[in-house]
């Protein structure tokens, strides 16, 4: 297809290594260890790929995008004190992992997305102070990224934004299991003019489509005991040239 053949600024090897490839505009790459990884400190866990400070919920945190070449298993072993304390949770999935620690008067909020069975994961965290929190909650969060349709019935738990890099990211909460979250966005967004790429990657919980010079990343999470799916859509504005 001619449309998937033009060349992403970032390269096609380095979308399927990491989904926070598309929010680089000029990459902040450092060396993190996976022993004693501290969970505030999120570049203590692999290599930090991006950074930024974005709007969330109309209030503002920083943003990290780390490469976990070592996998989840540091993250999960560094929650279990907060755990235990009743400060933090994580709960790990094989594609779409969540969770949060509030510390020393900051709370993390972090997904982890596996893009592919052969690429390392990669966390997404949130960084935040009490006063920052509490300015970025909503009673009733709303969709706001406008070239993405949401299911029916869909909730909105969280929605950010960096204007520099024109990227957006929401999570949602989806009452259908996840097989009918892919079948939704691979339907609709094929009818509004998106070509899906790597469609043949079926066991990856992302899916990946473009549509003239924007990327739209959209990754699910297997359904929870309520029935209702953890998505993610990422939606990058000049990611494709």
């Amino acid at each position: 297809m001619r449309g998937l053949a033009r060349t992403l600024q970032i390269g096609i090897p380095a979308l399927v290594a990491g989904l926070s490839a598309f929010w680089v505009q000029a990459a902040i790459f450092q060396a993190g260890g996976s022993t004693g990884g501290d969970l505030l400190n999120p570049d203590s866990f692999g290599r930090c790929l991006y950074r930024a400070v974005m709007q969330i919920n109309g209030g503002r945190a920083e943003v990290s995008v780390i490469s976990c070449e070592e996998g989840v298993g540091p993250l999960r072993a560094a929650f279990k004190t907060d755990e235990q304390a009743g400060t933090g949770r994580f709960i790990p999935g094989e594609s779409l992992g969540i969770g949060q620690v509030t510390r020393e008067g900051r709370t993390l909020r972090l997904v982890t997305l596996k893009p592919s069975p052969d690429s390392p994961p990669l966390m997404v965290a949130v960084s935040q102070s009490v006063s920052e929190a509490k300015a970025s909650r909503s009673d009733e969060s709303r969709h706001q990224i406008d070239e993405i349709p949401i299911p029916s019935g869909a909730r909105v738990l969280s929605f950010q934004r960096n204007d520099e890099s024109r990227t957006s990211l929401e999570r949602l909460a989806v009452g259908m299991p996840a097989d009918g979250v892919r079948g939704y966005y691979d339907a609709i967004l094929a009818r509004n003019g998106w070509s899906r790429l790597f469609p043949e990657s079926r066991e990856s919980g992302l899916m990946v489509f473009v549509k003239g010079a924007t990327v739209c990343c959209v990754g699910v999470g297997a359904a929870d005991s309520y029935g209702e799916s953890r998505v993610t859509l990422l939606h990058k504005q000049g990611a494709v040239k």
